[in-house]
């Protein structure tokens, strides 16, 4: 019983770990990002995409996909979002940056992917 719980532990620690690291890159602020839930609500809205779109969280997050998409633009965005969900993405856009602990030593490399 001893050996599943410390497992456990474990688990949960890393999972914390994770999460901890996530939310230290949504919030470095290299590009806008957003979590939204499936009815294209914002569930979390990072600083730099709320700079780039002219709101502040508190606004964006009770706005909707469709009130702050162009009206011509809007058709194209909602097939997007049905064919992500139920195809994954066709097109990405990637950028790497480095994660330096000295300006010598390189610690880690992210990528944003849009």
């Amino acid at each position: 019983m001893v050996v599943y719980y410390n497992c456990f532990i474990d688990l949960v620690e890393t999972v914390k770990n994770i999460e901890e690291h996530l939310k230290n890159y949504f919030n470095l602020g290299f590009i806008g990002m957003a979590v939204t839930s499936l009815e294209k609500g914002w569930i979390d809205v990072n600083n730099k995409l709320c700079e780039i779109l002219g709101y502040s969280q508190e606004e964006l997050i009770e706005l909707s996909w469709a009130e702050i998409t162009y009206p011509d633009d809007l058709e194209a965005d909602k097939f997007e979002f049905e064919r992500a969900k139920l195809k994954g993405t066709r097109w990405v856009n990637v950028s790497v940056a480095k994660i330096a602990k000295s300006f010598s030593s390189v610690f880690q490399l992210i990528a944003f992917v849009k």
